[in-house]
């Protein structure tokens, strides 16, 4: 996915998220028209919100995006190069997120909470 690409994107995904579920694909139709490859970004980008919500088990220790605050969401843009599909989990020293990097593609983005960031004894 390319900048280009992701500013189409937004809007609709947003746009989606508003529609109830039973109605979506019919909006992806009508929106996307013939673009197949926006159809196909947005299909994966509202996939991965709809996993990111969907009740689920995890070992524990394991937090997830129903259970706790999450710092981004699901299609949030950062430093112009990642775009947040989902929350993967969180645990003791930060998150971990599905994301799509312009330049990699699919990766997991991992986060370290601020207050463990801002000790220089947390990380030495």
């Amino acid at each position: 996915m390319n900048a280009e690409l992701w500013e189409r994107l937004k809007p609709l995904f947003h746009a989606a998220l508003e529609r109830d579920p039973t109605v979506r694909e019919a909006y992806i139709e009508e929106v996307c028209a013939q673009d197949e490859k926006l159809k196909e970004h947005l299909r994966r980008l509202l996939k991965a919100e709809q996993e990111a919500t969907a009740p689920a088990c995890h070992p524990a220790g394991i937090r997830t995006a129903s259970q706790d605050f999450s710092r981004f969401r699901s299609g949030e843009p950062l430093l112009g190069r990642f775009h947040i599909l989902r929350l993967v989990g969180s645990g003791g020293m930060g998150e971990v997120y599905e994301a799509e990097d312009l330049e990699l593609g699919i990766i997991a983005l991992k986060t370290i909470r601020a207050d463990i960031a801002d000790s220089p004894d947390a990380l030495r």
